[in-house]
């Protein structure tokens, strides 16, 4: 099933909310909280701090890859994610401008869905 997932930076389309996230209803019923979770991440990557997508792979203790980044352009197994996830957010946040990095400290850390 595809995500059919985007963002937009059409303020024309909803001009009050400047920029959104859009995700269909069929994947976010099917998907797992940690899907959910990677696909939020992602999209505000986009959104919030102007990533693009990347291939880069990393390998792996068993000799397969995994995506280097959450900012992979497909979905990948939730397992991946979950065991990977403090270095996912913390790559995905490494450059981002202060005052976001600020505003996450001041909130302290994200913690983990269920």
């Amino acid at each position: 099933m595809p995500l059919a997932i985007g963002t937009s930076r059409d303020r024309d389309f909803i001009p009050s909310f400047g920029e959104y996230i859009i995700i269909s209803k069929e994947y976010w019923d099917a998907a797992p909280d940690a899907g959910r979770e990677d696909t939020l991440f992602h999209e505000l990557g986009h959104c919030i701090l102007n990533r693009v997508h990347t291939t880069k792979l990393l390998p792996m203790w068993d000799g397969t890859y995994r995506p280097a980044s959450l900012m992979y352009p497909t979905d990948f197994p939730g397992i991946i994610y979950l065991e990977y996830r403090k270095e996912y957010i913390d790559e995905l946040f490494e450059n981002a401008p202060f005052y976001i990095k600020h505003r996450l400290m001041e909130n302290g850390p994200i913690k983990a869905t269920k």
